[in-house]
C-alpha cells in the first residue's frame, strides 16, 4: 500500500494527478459533470467583494478555480463582471462557453491574466499540488483583490476524509495521530504542511462523496500561508440544525484572503 501522507514535491504526487485525470476523463457521469452547481450560501460572500470592486472600478474580473458546470454566472448577472472560468478537464467545455466570458481548459497555469476576485467552491479538497495551487493564484489576484477558498476542512482531531476508507483502521488511527502533531506544529508558527493522499479510495472502491478528496485541507495551513501576504477571514454560514452548523462551520473552510493595496508614495 503506498504512502498515507505526502506532499506535493514527493514523485506519487505527479502520478495521482495523472491518475485523477484519467478518471475525471472517463467519468462522465460524476456530479460537478452533470447537474449545475449552486453554492449560492459561498458565493453571496465573493458578490459582496465583486461589487466592492465593482464600485471602486467601474467593472470587476472574476476567475473561478474548478468550474465544473459553474452556477455562478446563473446566480450573479451583472454585465459589469468579466467572468472567467479554468478547469481541468474538456467535458464542460460547451456549457462553459455558454456561461462565461472566457474558459481556460488545462491546470491553472494554463490560466492568463490577472483579476480582482478568485475563487473556488469544493475544488480545493481535489487538487494535488495545493502550494503551488495557491502561489500562482496569488499572483493573479490584482493589489486590493481578494482569493476565496471553500471547500471541507481536515484538520479537526481524527476526521479524515472518505478517500482513506479504504484503509485499515489502525492506518487511520495513526494517520490522525500524526495529522494532530502536524497541524500543531503548524498552527504554533511553523511552515505549512499541505499534506495529500496518493492512494485514494476513489481508486479502491465505488465512487462515494470525496473518495477522491486527495488534499487534506487544514485552515492552519492556509493561515501560514495568509502569514505575510494579507488579510485571512473565516465566514459564518446559515444553517439549519446543530448537525448543518457543524459542518459548514467546524468541517469546513469559508475562508478569504485579501491582498492589500500598496501603500500610496511620496507626493511630488
Amino acid at each position: 500500500m503506498k504512502p498515507a501522507l505526502v506532499n506535493e514535491a514527493h514523485p506519487a504526487a505527479a502520478t495521482l494527478r495523472v491518475a485523477l485525470d484519467r478518471f475525471y476523463q472517463n467519468s462522465p457521469d460524476y456530479g460537478a459533470f452533470v447537474t449545475p452547481s449552486d453554492q449560492s450560501v459561498c458565493w453571496r460572500f465573493v458578490v459582496r467583494k465583486i461589487e466592492a470592486v465593482i464600485a471602486r472600478k467601474g467593472n470587476c474580473r472574476a476567475l473561478e478555480i474548478g468550474a465544473g458546470r459553474t452556477g455562478f454566472r446563473q446566480f450573479y448577472t451583472s454585465q459589469k463582471l468579466h467572468f472567467s472560468v479554468q478547469d481541468v478537464t474538456a467535458l464542460n467545455e460547451d456549457y462553459l462557453r455558454l456561461h462565461a466570458d472566457r474558459v481556460f481548459i488545462g491546470d491553472l497555469q494554463s490560466v492568463t491574466g490577472r483579476y480582482d476576485v478568485i475563487f473556488s467552491t469544493f475544488v480545493f479538497e481535489h487538487i494535488t499540488n495545493p502550494q503551488a495551487t495557491l502561489d500562482l493564484a496569488w499572483q493573479m489576484v490584482e493589489p486590493g483583490g481578494a482569493l476565496f477558498v471553500f471547500c471541507p476542512r481536515y484538520d479537526m482531531p481524527f476526521y479524515l476524509p472518505p478517500s482513506f476508507d479504504h484503509r485499515p483502521v489502525i492506518s487511520r488511527w495513526l494517520t490522525g495521530l500524526y495529522l494532530l502533531g502536524r497541524r500543531a506544529l503548524t498552527a504554533v508558527g511553523g511552515t505549512p504542511a499541505f499534506l495529500i493522499t496518493p492512494d485514494p479510495s476513489v481508486f479502491h472502491r465505488e465512487w462515494a462523496r470525496d473518495r477522491d478528496a486527495v488534499h487534506l485541507v487544514s485552515l492552519f495551513d492556509l493561515r501560514a500561508f495568509a502569514r505575510q501576504r494579507g488579510r485571512l477571514t473565516c465566514y459564518p454560514l446559515a444553517s439549519g440544525s446543530l448537525k448543518d452548523w457543524i459542518v459548514k462551520n467546524l468541517l469546513q473552510v469559508n475562508a478569504v484572503i485579501e491582498k492589500p493595496n500598496p501603500e500610496p508614495g511620496p507626493s511630488a
